[in-house]
């Protein structure tokens, strides 16, 4: 009897060793995919696509950074991630980074954006109305 206890607690520790390790490789493999030089290429393209001098000193853009504890796995593929933009945490911008099937790279799938980075990103297309 103690040997079957044992045999079957032995079973659920190595289970949960293995499930527990396979979450932390997920969790590893997010972190590398959003903070590779391509996914960096891909949310760029986001601001530059709107302002063309973003990142410069004449940009309305000039600097943004992801929200480490919204990054996480979307169950439909990708990764969800949220940037705070010009370090103002009224101005974000959430969207999907997948895998581009075309060239190898990342884009950007999606978006929402906080109604303060609206006012920032598509003030010269309000004007115009």
């Amino acid at each position: 009897m103690k040997k079957i206890l044992i045999g079957i607690l032995s079973t659920v520790a190595i289970i949960a060793i293995l499930i527990g390790g396979k979450i932390q490789m997920d969790k590893y493999r997010v972190k590398s995919i959003v903070h590779s030089e391509e996914a960096k290429v891909a949310i760029k393209r986001i601001f530059k696509n709107r302002d063309d001098k973003a990142f410069t000193s004449e940009g309305k853009i000039k600097s943004y950074r992801l929200d480490e504890g919204k990054i996480k796995k979307n169950p439909m593929g990708g990764v969800d991630i949220s940037i705070i933009v010009n370090d103002d945490k009224d101005m974000i911008l959430n969207t999907t980074i997948s895998q581009d099937k075309y060239n190898g790279g990342y884009k950007t799938e999606g978006m929402s954006i906080s109604p303060k980075l609206d006012e920032i990103m598509y003030s010269e297309d309000k004007e115009k109305e």
